[in-house]
């Protein structure tokens, strides 16, 4: 995704979970960036907006969530990030695999 779609997903997401954080449990440099692991943990106090995705609008639950997202590489250009990308692919990874958890399948 483009950084608007990515900047846009992630204001949804905090609307969501208000008290979402990304916990870090690794970090190591590779090549040109650097690796990063570790999980999402929040709770879906609010609403869901997921109409641009074609899904709709999932009502709050109010279950935290840990959700493990494995390793995301981040690419620098001098000391700004230029990527974000997740090498896991498939129904059991990245947007697809957090909506799961929450019980709605992009199928």
């Amino acid at each position: 995704m483009d950084k608007s779609a990515y900047l846009g997903m992630g204001q949804v997401m905090e609307s969501a979970f208000p008290d979402l954080s990304y916990v870090i449990e690794d970090i190591r440099e590779e090549d040109d960036g650097i690796d990063v692991t570790g999980y999402f943990a929040g709770t879906f106090s609010n609403d869901l907006d997921l109409s641009a995705l074609g899904v709709g609008i999932l009502p709050a639950t109010g279950a935290e969530i840990d959700f493990p997202i494995g390793t995301i590489q981040v690419t620098l250009d001098g000391d700004k990030i230029c990527r974000i990308h997740d090498p896991s692919t498939g129904s059991d990874a990245g947007m697809a695999a957090f909506l799961k958890t929450l019980g709605v399948d992009m199928g």
